[in-house]
């Protein structure tokens, strides 16, 4: 069983430093296999016990068990497409220069000035996107809510009601096309609460619905690639350049 299906069965047992070792192995799997338990949890800043208990958690029986699921994951990934690195980098970097490419002052500046910041996200992947971007924002002071991740609650329906136009609602979705998403943000929509999302595709309903769109899709003359671990390294890349923007913000107040 793939990784992330045993992710998907186990989900409701992890809490959130659990999430937070997941996030980190969703996107260095190819990583993995190569690193001690010790190696893992510094890098993914947790602790030997926080990974042993994670693993276990999903049904392991240790550290060593769980590592040989992800080196045939990763055999099967190679089996199925084979992809340098060189070209991976490539993607990235194509990734990357499209995302500076946009109006990123104009979505700062919404992040900025809302009122209210709120996070939805439409799978397990997503959601763990949209935990890591709610992380990295509050240790700049920026808080961010999370709305759970089963989008057809009653508690989801009620924050949503209550969204104004002075609030943001962020959005993490793989298609764009999700039937759920549409139907949760017909209110939002008719009272123009502004909507950033955060897609693998780039033309969906969700993106030509939105104030803001960041995709990771990037086609050249031979394939089309988008992937989901793409968007962890644009959380990193807009959580940086955030971070500049306020560091600029207080300079200007400063004079």
């Amino acid at each position: 069983m793939k990784f992330e299906k045993i992710l998907e069965k186990h989900y409701a047992k992890l809490n959130e430093l659990d999430h937070q070792i997941a996030a980190f192995i969703l996107s260095h799997k190819a990583e993995i296999s190569n690193l001690s338990i010790v190696e893992l949890a510094e890098k993914s800043f947790t602790s030997k016990s926080s990974i042993f208990r994670f693993v276990q958690k999903l049904g392991f029986s240790g550290y060593s068990e769980f590592k040989y699921l992800i080196q045939w994951d990763n055999h099967n990934n190679q089996t199925s497409s084979v992809i340098s690195i060189e070209h991976v980098g490539h993607q990235l970097v194509n990734i990357l220069n499209k995302t500076k490419q946009t109006d990123l002052p104009k979505l700062y500046d919404k992040i900025y000035n809302s009122q209210r910041i709120y996070l939805l996200s439409t799978g397990l992947s997503q959601q763990l996107q949209a935990q890591v971007l709610q992380r990295n924002f509050l240790k700049m002071g920026i808080s961010m809510s999370l709305i759970p991740l089963d989008i057809g609650t009653h508690l989801t329906s009620a924050v949503i009601e209550k969204l104004e136009p002075e609030d943001l609602l962020i959005i993490f979705s793989f298609s764009g096309e999700n039937h759920a998403v549409k139907e949760v943000l017909a209110i939002p929509l008719l009272k123009k609460i502004p909507i950033i999302s955060i897609t693998n595709t780039s033309q969906n309903w969700l993106s030509n619905h939105s104030f803001f769109n960041i995709s990771t899709y990037i086609e050249d003359s031979d394939e089309t690639h988008f992937t989901s671990s793409f968007i962890h390294n644009i959380i990193d890349f807009i959580t940086f350049e955030f971070e500049q923007y306020l560091k600029e913000k207080m300079s200007a107040r400063l004079k």
